[in-house]
């Protein structure tokens, strides 16, 4: 994997993550794992590491799933732990190189797999980890594994945490928190909420089963724009996951640079798109299109040349 180094994208088109249209004639400069700028002035080439061209392409973030569970939790006795572990890992490449540079986890054993991806040991998305979900005892989240370690479920690893009642409730979000939590995932009785106006976040509730599993987020996108139109789906695949991971405040593992959005500031985990998402969110399905795929300032994928 290549270190970081001063990056330049010229001749970009640029989708922000939250606009309603494209800026052309952009540069982008990269300075370790953080877009510093973006500006249409001249820049001398000569100060960069690296400059690729984005003639014909749109730039935009890299993609959120925010729904996900990792760590093969729903194969538990049918394949050994680190059978299940690499199969994971596969899983998660194959995520990264369709375009999803970040995950926001709802509920799997995920520590030691954001911690190698985030050292870059191997590679996959960021991971927004929310640890175990909270269930009450025979609700969505039970199961008999979690009733077997239900004498030691706080800080065992695992899926589930089976809380009855405010004090264990209390004790279990601690808990989770404690474990370094962003979020809390509670299995409770679902309200949906139909208002079209709502906020959207895009998630595919990947769970990785078996060998045989295919990681589905493609499909997903092209229903996300059936049903809710392409600004929309293309705001749920990008801006909106920045303005939900802001509500993490001090427990944001991720505190250095904003996610979801292509900015000054924001961690440059990007894409070069050979095609218009803003106006057909679906050409993001084909990882064909995806020319570059950057997460952190390296580069996983560049089919420019």
């Amino acid at each position: 994997m290549e270190k970081h180094r001063k990056k330049l994208i010229k001749n970009a088109t640029v989708f922000d993550g939250h606009s309603s249209g494209l800026a052309q004639g952009k540069k982008i400069v990269i300075e370790d794992d953080i877009v510093t700028e973006i500006t249409a002035d001249e820049v001398s080439e000569e100060n960069f590491d690296e400059v690729f061209d984005g003639t014909g392409m749109v730039a935009m973030p890299g993609m959120t799933d925010a729904h996900v569970h990792m760590g093969c939790l729903f194969a538990k006795g049918e394949f050994p732990v680190d059978y299940a572990t690499v199969l994971t890992v596969a899983k998660c490449k194959d995520a990264l190189m369709a375009g999803f540079t970040t995950f926001r986890d709802a509920g799997s054993v995920s520590e030691g797999l954001k911690l190698a991806f985030d050292e870059g040991v191997l590679p996959g998305p960021r991971i927004y980890p929310c640890g175990a979900y909270i269930s009450q005892t025979c609700g969505h989240g039970d199961s008999e594994y979690a009733h077997t370690y239900r004498d030691i479920q706080y800080r065992h690893p695992s899926s589930t945490v089976l809380a009855d009642g405010v004090p264990e409730i209390i004790r279990a979000v601690r808990e989770q928190f404690y474990r370094g939590a962003s979020h809390i995932k509670l299995m409770a009785t679902e309200i949906l909420n139909r208002h079209e106006d709502i906020r959207l976040l895009f998630g595919t509730d990947m769970m990785i089963t078996g060998p045989d599993y295919q990681v589905e987020q493609s499909e997903d996108i092209r229903y996300y724009e059936k049903r809710f139109g392409t600004m929309r789906a293309l705001r749920a695949l990008t801006g909106t996951a920045n303005e939900v991971f802001a509500l993490t405040t001090y427990q944001n593992p991720y505190p250095k640079g904003k996610i979801g959005v292509l900015e000054a500031g924001s961690y440059a985990d990007l894409l070069l798109v050979d095609g218009d998402p803003t106006k057909s969110v679906s050409v993001l399905a084909d990882t064909d299109h995806l020319r570059l795929i950057m997460k952190g300032g390296t580069v996983y994928k560049n089919t420019l040349c």
